[in-house]
């Protein structure tokens, strides 16, 4: 099967949604303060994103030397 870009992008949009999710619940676990956690999930988010952007385009750059 080949992998479509529109596949790909709900992948990783659901794959991010468990990962933030996954976060906020061991925040929750580890501070039991409901708000905080929802606040180091969304920057978890934002900063994953980003430094995923950047790992794969420094990956690209590595493969097409």
């Amino acid at each position: 099967m080949i992998e479509s870009r529109a596949r790909s992008l709900v992948k990783g949009l659901t794959w991010r949604m468990i990962g933030t999710i996954d976060t906020i619940l061991l925040s929750y676990f580890f501070t039991g303060v409901i708000s905080l956690s929802v606040k180091i999930g969304f920057y978890e988010l934002f900063t994953k994103s980003i430094l995923f952007y950047f790992h794969e385009r420094i990956w690209l750059r590595l493969i097409n030397e």
